[in-house]
């Protein structure tokens, strides 16, 4: 088994690997764009229509705390509609 992601040697489901991959994927993205905007986090909840927690959530990468359609969801929101 050469050639396995450290995701691969904690999830012993290869379903639970690939849907923890897709969201660490666009939390990637949603990081990416929030980091890449101007203001605080009270600016960016405003700008974007989210929650400052959210948005604190989502920039310290909690990935844990989202399923995959919350954070397709928060994706389109922000104006990222590419597909993981």
């Amino acid at each position: 088994m050469a050639n396995r992601s450290v995701r691969d040697a904690l999830y012993d489901n290869p379903d639970e690997t690939c849907a923890v991959k897709k969201r660490s994927d666009y939390l990637i993205l949603i990081q990416a764009r929030l980091n890449g905007q101007p203001g605080t986090e009270v600016d960016k909840a405003e700008r974007f229509g989210l929650s400052v927690e959210l948005v604190r959530d989502l920039t310290k990468g909690k990935v844990d705390k989202f399923n995959q359609s919350e954070l397709i969801v928060i994706a389109r929101k922000i104006g990222i509609t590419a597909k993981v």
